[in-house]
């Protein structure tokens, strides 16, 4: 805030201020500095995904989504946004989007456990278990570590009836998470 108050047009000091605003879970404040930081250099990816984050932890999903456009808009390889746009359209009801970008991730990028997960777990919001499993399986396909992978495929696999095989998915994942 210091820098700020020095030079009211730091963009560097006015999106710092954003993402500690955001780490005290003031949005508001933090989206009040984002935005100045907008009005002088509106070609920071960043300073949008920023953005788009506060908004959608501010419960304004339908705001977050134009702002991880534009974000992606200016750095097409941001994943990261690329995934929060699809959270958004699943917040604001439009499970097709979402699914829609999820898959246009995997497509682009087909090692990305974290888009599978992200996948799967709509699936599961959906009580689609049978396609979370497959999802959750491609995940430990791909990272046999992936103890989340086996938390998601043993709870799909409970939820599908499938008892003795969540049991040892559970166990998989409790032998990696002891304190979970």
């Amino acid at each position: 805030l210091s820098s700020v108050m020095l030079n009211k047009n730091n963009t560097r000091a006015l999106k710092g201020a954003g993402k500690a605003y955001k780490k005290l879970h003031k949005y508001d404040l933090a989206i009040k500095h984002l935005k100045s930081a907008i009005s002088i250099s509106s070609f920071d990816s960043e300073i949008y995904y920023e953005l788009g984050l506060n908004h959608l932890l501010n419960a304004s999903p339908e705001i977050a989504i134009k702002d991880f456009q534009k974000s992606i808009r200016l750095d097409k390889s941001n994943i990261n946004a690329q995934i929060q746009l699809a959270i958004a359209h699943e917040l604001s009801g439009e499970d097709s989007m979402a699914f829609s970008i999820y898959n246009k991730i995997i497509e682009d990028n087909p090692k990305s456990v974290i888009t599978y997960n992200h996948l799967a777990g709509l699936y599961m919001q959906l009580g689609d278990f049978l396609s979370a499993k497959d999802i959750f399986t491609k995940i430990l396909n791909i990272n046999s570590k992936y103890s989340r992978g086996f938390l998601g495929l043993g709870i799909c696999l409970d939820k599908l009836g499938k008892l003795p095989q969540a049991v040892r998915c559970y166990k998989k994942y409790i032998s990696s998470k002891p304190k979970s």
